[in-house]
Parts: structure tokens; C-alpha cells; sequence
């Protein structure tokens, strides 16, 4: 059985560890292929413990530089049409089979 002094020593021999360091590799075009700590082929940027946690694919490298790529918003109205959902002409909300406005959804993308 080791002493408490002789424990102590093993520690102190014992080389400091190596700071891990968080990497993303990315492709020709900037888009992430790997967050990692391995040492891989190709080109990768170090990034902070964050964003590395975070590991999000919604960014780019642009001239070594960490972009991040707003995401993309869907709006979805609804608009008086010649075809579409035949609702009560007062009331879009209630739905009918005779006579009405028809409604159609129109989606809008912004960023």
C-alpha cells in the first residue's frame, strides 16, 4: 500500500495535461463537416467551449471566420382566391359548400 507522501510524488511526476482544443472542420465552400477535439485532415478554425457545446450545422466559415446563418422564418396568410377553401362570406373561420369566398394559404419566407 502507497504512503500519502509517495502518492504525492506519482501526482507531481505526472505530466500536465494538454488543453483540449475544440475544433470545426469545414469544407472548400465553408460548411461545417465535424465539431471535434480529434486531430483530423482538412481545414477546421478552433471555436470557444459555447459554441462547440452548441455544435450548430446553421453556420459558415467565411475567410476564418465563424458566420452564423439566420434561420429562415415562415409567415402563412390566408388570401381571397378563385380556388381554395369555400368559407361563409362573413366568416373565414366557418367553412361551407354552396356559396362564399374561397381562401387559399400563401406562404412567405423571410430571414
Amino acid at each position: 500500500m502507497m504512503t500519502e507522501d509517495q502518492l504525492a510524488r506519482l501526482f507531481q511526476s505526472l505530466p500536465e495535461p494538454e488543453p483540449a482544443v475544440r475544433k470545426l472542420y469545414y469544407n472548400e465552400q465553408g460548411e461545417p463537416i465535424v465539431y471535434t477535439c480529434d486531430t483530423l485532415d482538412g481545414n477546421y478554425i478552433e471555436v470557444d467551449s459555447e459554441t462547440f457545446a452548441i455544435a450548430s450545422y446553421r453556420v459558415r466559415v467565411v475567410n476564418g471566420k465563424l458566420v452564423h446563418i439566420p434561420p429562415t422564418v415562415y409567415l402563412n396568410k390566408l388570401h381571397p382566391s378563385d380556388s381554395g377553401t369555400l368559407c361563409h362570406s362573413q366568416d373565414v373561420a366557418v367553412v361551407v359548400k354552396d356559396s362564399g369566398t374561397h381562401w387559399k394559404r400563401k406562404t412567405y419566407e423571410s430571414n
